[in-house]
């Protein structure tokens, strides 16, 4: 995987660097995630009592972008004479020849790796894959595991994958079921790396407006514009979105509908990974913020709707003033000997229509206020009985 040692490197890098997908930037995120996980290796070793012979190693789960580019990854990795690569259902499979190293890439931006000794080797992967990431994340997501083989029954505990023993098969037969039981427990472990993406994306949203049921329970109004709710809601939904994209986020991949022995290695991954409980409550905190932001949408639009009907009786009021003065001029001008006007009266009838239009303009604008404020009374109330509420 390291792209030194792949005659393609050099075009690799170039095409790269053409779309601008080495940035410093993620740089610095790749390596701060391989330091992460070096220190994550420690916890996650094992035991110096285990020499039992079992054969175990590491296997961990990434989050970095939205999606990936699959075909175009695809026709690159094919080139590389060390690597078996092929689609397994729309996830892209890339076995090392000669090596039991496997990586498994989602289409949802996730990569899960199997038997890499090192976090080096992780970024060694992570990086030949960056030039095929789309909407890369600011900050990977990574989460590590060991696995071992032993018994004859998987399970998962205290963050190890104990899968069975295939001594009774042939080499290559073996193995064929070996990467497709990896890529069972791989469905679970994306699922939860992506889902992971997501509870940190709402939990930003929730933090960034926690204050405005506040502000709205104490001051009646909020200090955010209908711009920047709107972000805010589309944030959220673009997030919801690129999470219900794809079914096998939230859904038993259909990898099973074909591989149903496979399907008990993924069920135990994923209760203990608690990926329905898990669901449920980002649903719920999804529908609490998205009924908050409605209630906003709500406020501002009719904030925004009071200072139209402002507008419309100020024109109002202003086309009954000219229609006054037409009409006065017509009624109380006085013609001459040479026709001309009597300017004094007309100007005196214009001071009085403006003064009473103005004073009757007033009026019903301190109404409206009134009335206005009367009805927004119970409107704003709820604001603050929803933020006693526990979340």
């Amino acid at each position: 995987w390291d792209a030194r040692d792949e005659d393609d490197a050099r075009a690799l890098r170039r095409k790269a660097i053409a779309k601008g997908v080495r940035s410093k930037s993620e740089t610095a995120s790749v390596a701060a995630v391989a330091a992460a996980a070096e220190g994550v290796e420690e916890i996650l070793a094992p035991p110096a009592d285990s020499a039992r012979g079992n054969r175990t190693g590491r296997v961990v789960s990434y989050c970095v972008a939205q999606e990936f580019r699959m075909r175009s990854m695809q026709r690159v990795l094919e080139r590389r004479s060390n690597l078996t690569v092929g689609f397994e259902g729309e996830v892209l499979y890339a076995v090392e020849r000669d090596s039991a190293r496997d990586v498994f890439v989602f289409p949802y931006g996730a990569v899960v790796m199997w038997e890499f000794a090192e976090a080096a080797d992780d970024a060694a992967v992570l990086a030949a894959l960056r030039p095929f990431e789309r909407v890369p994340l600011s900050e990977p997501e990574y989460d590590g595991f060991r696995f071992e083989y032993e018994g004859e029954t998987p399970r998962m505990s205290r963050d190890v994958v104990t899968l069975p023993e295939r001594t009774a098969m042939a080499a290559n037969e073996r193995r064929s079921e070996e990467i497709l039981e990896r890529l069972a427990v791989s469905h679970a472990l994306a699922q939860s790396v992506r889902l992971t993406c997501f509870e940190e994306s709402v939990q930003n949203t929730v933090a960034a407006t926690r204050h405005l049921p506040e502000e709205m329970a104490r001051d009646g109004m909020i200090s955010k514009s209908r711009v920047e709710v709107s972000k805010y809601m589309g944030r959220l939904i673009n997030d919801r979105h690129s999470v219900y994209l794809y079914a096998d986020v939230l859904d038993i991949p259909e990898f099973f509908w074909e591989n149903e022995r496979f399907e008990p290695q993924y069920r135990i991954a994923e209760r203990y990974l608690e990926l329905r409980q898990r669901v449920e409550v980002l649903n719920r905190r999804v529908e609490v913020v998205r009924d908050l932001f409605e209630l906003l949408g709500q406020e501002l639009q009719f904030r925004h709707s009071s200072k139209l009907e402002v507008i419309i009786i100020l024109l109002i009021t202003f086309e009954i003033l000219l229609s006054l003065v037409k009409d006065g001029l017509q009624v109380l001008s006085v013609r001459r000997a040479g026709g001309r006007v009597d300017m004094l009266s007309a100007l005196g009838l214009i001071f009085v229509v403006s003064v009473v239009s103005l004073a009757v303009a007033a009026l019903l604008i301190f109404a409206w206020n009134a009335a206005v404020k009367r009805l927004a009374r119970p409107h704003l109330s709820s604001p603050s009985t929803r933020s006693n509420k526990p979340q």
